[in-house]
């Protein structure tokens, strides 16, 4: 109410102007919050990752066909990342696992806590099990090395250990099929080399032999000179096609992927979501945080307020 005279707003009683620090409140609100805690850890989701490292290998190394240009070739690394981390490889380890109508991949539910707002605002209700999956991925590059790890999140610690192997052997598969792609062409290339050095041998032969066949001249000798000259050349040349057509078919029968499986994924024993060590902190600030705040309030307040 308004005092007439003072012009100013009245509870109706007295508040005391100043007021100690409760210590039952503090304990109250401070175990109240740690009771919650210890209701809500069992019931709380447990996520597993396994994970699986891949190192590159060095392009230092001789007679490796290697995609990395030089020594920690960022963009390359970060090429094979994209690749590692694309939909058609996640989409074929749903394929090979038979996670089409997984209940955890194909299901609408979120992971994180963000993802529960985009669900909501979402206009269309069927979830397309790999673009789940590929949301369950994470790929880890460690900046000094050529070293990569990668995992899928799965409520089942078995389900991401399997994920994340058939990605690692699909990726390891991919890498090699494309350098297989790369020797091809470059037997093609070198066939092509070979097939025009060839035909101009042929050229000059039957131009020598019908320089040969004329009364000698010092114009025809000279001529027939530079003929045999421009032949060995190309004979050169088709020996050097020969021999890249053939290290490129023995590279084709003995090919290797440019990665190495370093750390295949294991079973995880522990989850990692939720950390029992951040909870416990989270949990002790939550908990200090509501006692300190009921220990300055006065709770009297609010029991004059509803009799009142």
């Amino acid at each position: 109410m308004i005092h007439p005279r003072l012009n100013k707003f009245e509870w109706g009683f007295d508040v005391p102007a100043k007021r100690g620090f409760e210590i039952r409140q503090f304990l109250f609100g401070f175990f109240a919050v740690i009771a919650l805690g210890f209701c809500l850890w069992p019931i709380l989701p447990r996520y597993y990752q396994a994970q699986a490292t891949l190192i590159f290998r060095s392009p230092e190394q001789v007679g490796k066909f290697t995609f990395l240009k030089q020594d920690l070739d960022e963009k390359a690394i970060q090429s094979e990342i994209d690749i590692l981390s694309s939909a058609p490889l996640t989409a074929e380890v749903v394929k090979r696992l038979n996670l089409q109508n997984d209940r955890e991949i194909a299901s609408s539910l979120a992971i994180f806590p963000f993802d529960f707002i985009s669900n909501a605002f979402s206009a269309t209700t069927e979830i397309d099990p790999a673009r789940s999956a590929l949301t369950r991925l994470s790929v880890q590059h460690d900046r000094r090395s050529y070293t990569i790890r990668l995992g899928y999140l799965s409520k089942d610690p078995q389900k991401s250990a399997n994920m994340t192997s058939t990605l690692a052997s699909l990726y390891l598969e991919n890498i090699t099929d494309r350098k297989q792609k790369l020797l091809e062409r470059d037997v093609d290339v070198a066939r092509s080399r070979l097939l025009s050095t060839t035909f101009r041998q042929n050229q000059l032969t039957a131009s020598i032999n019908e320089l040969s066949q004329l009364p000698p001249s010092p114009e025809d000798k000279s001529a027939i000179a530079e003929l045999i000259s421009e032949k060995a050349r190309l004979a050169q040349a088709s020996d050097a096609a020969r021999a890249q057509i053939e290290e490129a078919v023995a590279r084709q029968q003995n090919t290797e992927p440019d990665a190495e499986l370093i750390a295949p994924a294991r079973y995880p024993a522990a989850p990692l979501f939720p950390n029992p060590l951040i909870f416990s902190v989270a949990l002790l600030i939550a908990a200090s945080v509501t006692g300190a705040l009921c220990g300055v309030f006065d709770a009297k307040i609010l029991i004059r307020i509803f009799k009142k």
